[in-house]
C-alpha cells in the first residue's frame, strides 16, 4: 500500500490534448507522404501525358475536371496546396493546445473547492495571460514564463496566417522583440530551428510546421506537470468520486465502499498517475451518492 503524501503526475486534460496533437501530427505526416507519392508519380509520367489535361490523364478521378490544367502544370498547385495545408495544420494545432488552459482552470476549480477564484475575462484577454492571472489570483506558483510566451508567439504566427497578413503587425513585432530572445534561450536544447525573434508571416515551412506542432505538445505537457504540483489531490479524489458514484442511490456501508475503491483507484491512476494511500480513496468512495 502506498504511503506518504498523495501526488499525481499528470492530468487527463493534458492527455486528451496531447493525444489530439499527436493525431494532428500523424495526419500532417500522412499529408507529406501523399504529397511525396504524387510528386513521384508526376516524375514518372511521360511527355505525352504531361501535355494532357487533368480530366484526360486522370479521367477516373471525379475531381480532375475541377482543376482542368495540363498535368505538367500541376506542381504550382501542389506548392500552393502545401502552403495552405501547413497553415491549416498549425492553426488547428494551436487551437487544440490553447484550449488546455481553460480546461485546466475548470479542473482546478472542481478539485480545489469553492474558494477557487475564476476571474472574469477582460475583453480580448489572451488565453495565456488569463491563465496566469487565474493562478496569481489563487496564490499559486506560476509555470515558467517562457511557456506562455511561446504560446503567445505561436498565436501571433497563427493569426498572421489566418488573416493573410503580408507583414507582422506592431503587436507581433513587439512581442517577438521583447520575448523572442528568452524563448529562444528556453528551447535552445530542444533541437528547434525556429527563431522567435523574427515575427514571421505566411505559411510555415515543413520544418517549422513540425517544430511548432512539437512545441505545442511539449508546452502542454510542461504546463500539465505544473498543474499536477498545485492541485488539491484530496479534492481531486472527491471530484472524481462524484463523477463515478454521484448519481448512485445507495445505502452506504462498508461493502459498498470497498467495492467502489478499486474502480476509483484505477481511474485516478489511469487518468492522473495517482500515488497515495488507499485510505483517502476509501474515505471519498464512502461519502458519495444519493442517499
Amino acid at each position: 500500500m502506498a504511503t506518504g503524501k498523495p501526488t499525481i503526475r499528470r492530468t487527463r486534460t493534458a492527455r486528451e490534448v496531447v493525444r489530439a496533437l499527436a493525431n494532428l501530427n500523424d495526419q500532417f505526416s500522412f499529408f507529406l507522404f501523399l504529397e511525396h507519392q504524387f510528386d513521384e508519380q508526376l516524375r514518372d509520367l511521360g511527355h505525352l501525358t504531361l501535355s494532357q489535361y487533368t480530366s484526360q490523364a486522370f479521367h477516373r478521378n471525379p475531381f480532375s475536371a475541377r482543376i482542368h490544367v495540363r498535368v505538367g502544370s500541376l506542381r504550382p498547385f501542389l506548392q500552393a496546396n502545401r502552403g495552405v495545408s501547413f497553415g491549416a495544420y498549425l492553426s488547428t494545432s494551436y487551437e487544440v493546445a490553447a484550449g488546455f488552459t481553460d480546461r485546466a482552470c475548470q479542473l482546478l476549480r472542481s478539485a480545489n473547492g469553492p474558494a477557487f477564484i475564476l476571474p472574469i475575462k477582460r475583453g480580448r484577454e489572451t488565453p495565456e495571460h488569463y491563465y496566469r492571472r487565474v493562478l496569481t489570483a489563487n496564490g499559486y506558483s506560476l509555470p515558467a514564463k517562457a511557456l506562455s510566451d511561446t504560446m503567445a508567439l505561436v498565436r501571433h504566427r497563427r493569426n498572421a496566417i489566418v488573416h493573410l497578413s503580408a507583414m507582422p503587425n506592431l503587436k507581433y513585432q513587439a512581442v517577438a522583440r521583447t520575448n523572442g530572445p528568452s524563448v529562444n534561450a528556453y528551447w535552445k536544447n530542444s533541437k528547434i530551428q525556429i527563431d522567435f525573434t523574427r515575427p514571421t508571416v505566411g505559411p510555415p515551412s515543413e520544418p517549422d510546421s513540425l517544430d511548432l506542432i512539437k512545441l505545442l505538445r511539449v508546452v502542454t505537457q510542461k504546463l500539465d506537470t505544473h498543474i499536477a504540483s498545485i492541485i488539491d489531490v484530496s479534492g481531486l479524489i472527491s471530484a472524481v468520486a462524484h463523477e463515478l458514484f454521484g448519481e448512485e442511490r445507495v445505502r452506504m456501508n462498508k461493502l459498498v465502499r470497498d467495492m467502489r475503491v478499486p474502480k476509483l483507484r484505477a481511474k485516478l491512476i489511469s487518468e492522473f498517475g495517482f500515488s497515495g494511500s488507499t485510505s483517502m480513496i476509501a474515505a471519498a468512495a464512502g461519502t458519495v451518492g444519493v442517499k
